[in-house]
């Protein structure tokens, strides 16, 4: 999934399923990062609602992340 993120960056649901596999695998840490990333691409596709919500999902894995915080300023 992560070779195919990288090839296609306009394709911000694989990142969404890169941090759910993540998630589901129990490593937080990775499935933070990868909900950062769909944010960030979120965000830069206007898509400003999902990127929120991506954003968040981070925050709620690991508090007080910095990268998480400015993509939801």
């Amino acid at each position: 999934w992560k070779r195919i993120a990288e090839l296609d960056p306009a394709n911000t649901d694989i990142y969404l399923k890169i941090a759910e596999a993540y998630w589901q695998e129990n490593q937080k840490e990775e499935a933070a990062s990868a909900f950062i990333e769909a944010g960030t691409r979120l965000a830069a596709q206007n898509n400003h609602e999902a990127a929120l919500t991506s954003f968040s999902r981070a925050l709620e894995i690991v508090p007080n992340d910095s990268q998480a915080l400015n993509g939801l300023v």
